[in-house]
């Protein structure tokens, strides 16, 4: 009976040995996993994962038995510490795997968005936007110019008098197709106005 326990005991430390082991890779692989973000690397990673975790769960499973076997010889109780400590570092490991998973998931989702090619219509609203949003920044410019002239008293010369009126005139053209666009909403234009342009069009609604 001695040396069937001793027997027992043995399986369950070599048993928990292994497990030990696997779990400490497995831990190292998370730990890599994490701190490469390129995708190629990443999908390497999550195959070795992949087999270290199936087996640690076979092994996992293999320990539980051995557990279950001290308990029923009631010799459970020098090895519950250490074996809800390996327990709790392989659930551990796994969760962080799952966590992995949906991680990688969606990188390669997005790295699929990227490559899929943009509709037309997609082209000429992305073009419209910038093409809005520079005249934006545009109209911001040229007020400072207007200001600028104004604050110098120059536009009360005949010359300097032609010039603002044709700077406020482009000023304006832009004006009218930026809020009259279809492509880009008054909405959009406005979240995504800087400091600059909210006190550009504020000075602009007063005119």
């Amino acid at each position: 009976v001695q040396d069937c326990n001793i027997e027992m005991v043995e399986n369950y430390k070599k048993d928990k040995k292994k497990l030990k082991g696997v779990i400490i890779e497995l831990e190292q692989k998370l730990e890599d996993f994490k701190n490469n973000t390129e995708l190629d690397q990443r999908k390497k990673l999550m195959e070795v994962l992949d087999i270290k975790a199936n087996e640690a769960k076979n092994l996992g499973d293999e320990l539980a038995i051995d557990y279950r076997v001290l308990i029923d010889k009631k010799l459970e109780k020098s090895y519950t510490k250490k074996y809800n400590e390996v327990r709790s570092r392989n659930e551990a490991c796994r969760k962080a795997l799952l966590n992995a998973k949906d991680a990688l998931e969606t990188q390669i989702v997005r790295a699929e968005a990227l490559k899929k090619p943009k509709s037309r219509a997609e082209n000429i609203e992305e073009d419209a936007k910038t093409k809005h949003l520079d005249n934006i920044n545009g109209l911001s410019k040229m007020d400072t110019q207007l200001s600028n002239i104004e604050k110098k008293g120059i536009e009360t010369s005949a010359t300097a008098g032609k010039t603002v009126l044709k700077m406020r005139e482009q000023r304006d053209v832009i004006l009218a197709a930026v809020y009259d666009t279809e492509a880009v909403s008054y909405t959009h234009l406005r979240a995504h106005e800087t400091e600059a342009d909210l006190v550009c069009r504020l000075l602009l609604e007063k005119k």
